[in-house]
């Protein structure tokens, strides 16, 4: 039996109360699913001693379940942070209804398990898309999707089945655009320009990620540095290892004019055509712009920075964010790079 948060509460007082009592009347004998169940807490509502809808629904499970003895069962399910926020900040006895410090954790999808959905997603009778993909799009597919996955909101399954989605949709505007005579391929199957969307000189640069540092001199040393990670970085992925730890952090220094800021205004490009920043965006920001106006401001202004560009969840094994500070006697400049 599936239920959003939406489906228990009301638009009046008590109303959300007695909807919440039929929806667990209704459960009995079943298992009971709230999808997405940390849309029910509102924690500026709960702290102000207001009781919100969603409070109520809360409050009520909490007194009309009572443990092993329902004949129900009720799964909860939702994205981490938000979960432990509501029964932290909720009615205290949910977390005795709950088995709260030890969930169910579904982990992200392997490379190899996205590759079984994409399989699993084309084959499908129902969509009949077998034809039009072949086996290296749909590895491409996978690979590109599998950069995503430092994204707080990294979408696994869902991720490669709107991947799948959009390469057929450029598909057909590039078949659309061949019959009306622009010089674009007339193949009618999904090519690999249809899930990059990339042009001509942007798949270039994906098939060759040093070209992004061609043209800049007296770099020699550093060119040498980068070819030796792009060298490591394909012996681990032939051996399957992760690729990860990789990804470091930089201090450029020297002498105004030695192209510090020029370089570091391209390695997010550069990380990112390696693979290892899912996208190739950068924030760049100066030491002053980080620097508060007292006690404790310069971390907030610090959080707020990283938390506007989607880089706020961070973990061990993830690198959300990714930082170049460059320098001179008399400047810093700090380049943010989110993956």
């Amino acid at each position: 039996m599936l239920k959003s948060a939406s489906d228990f509460m009301g638009q009046a007082v008590g109303e959300s109360a007695q909807k919440t009592k039929d929806i667990l009347k209704l459960a009995e004998g079943k298992a009971l699913l709230i999808d997405e169940a940390y849309a029910l807490f509102d924690g500026a509502s709960k702290s102000s001693g207001n009781s919100s809808y969603g409070q109520q629904v809360l409050d009520t499970i909490v007194e009309k379940v009572a443990g092993e003895s329902e004949d129900r069962a009720i799964i909860m399910a939702g994205y981490e942070h938000q979960i432990r926020e509501m029964f932290r900040g909720a009615n205290p006895g949910l977390s005795s209804r709950f088995d709260a410090d030890y969930p169910w954790r579904f982990e992200d999808f392997s490379e190899d398990d996205l590759l079984e959905v994409a399989v699993a997603y084309i084959e499908n009778p129902k969509r009949d898309l077998s034809a039009l993909f072949s086996h290296d799009v749909i590895t491409h597919i996978v690979k590109k999707v599998s950069k995503q996955r430092a994204l707080h909101n990294f979408g696994n399954a869902r991720a490669v089945e709107t991947a799948i989605l959009k390469a057929k949709e450029r598909q057909t505007i590039r078949l659309h655009d061949a019959q009306s005579g622009c010089p674009v391929p007339k193949t009618k199957r999904v090519i690999i320009e249809d899930v990059d969307g990339r042009t001509e000189e942007e798949r270039a640069l994906f098939d060759d990620p040093l070209m992004i540092l061609e043209g800049l001199e007296g770099l020699g040393d550093f060119k040498s540095k980068m070819l030796q990670l792009k060298l490591n970085l394909a012996e681990k992925r032939a051996q399957g290892r992760p690729v990860g730890q990789l990804l470091r952090n930089w201090i450029f220094l020297g002498r105004p004019g030695t192209g510090k800021t020029t370089v570091a205004r391209k390695m997010a490009k550069l990380m990112n055509a390696l693979g290892l920043l899912a996208t190739d965006r950068i924030v760049e920001t100066s030491a002053l712009d980080l620097t508060g106006e007292f006690v404790g401001a310069s971390k907030k202004k610090v959080q707020r920075r990283w938390m506007r560009r989607g880089a706020a969840c961070c973990s061990s094994t993830r690198r959300m964010r990714w930082v170049v500070m460059t320098s001179t006697a008399r400047t810093r400049k700090t380049h943010l790079y989110n993956s």
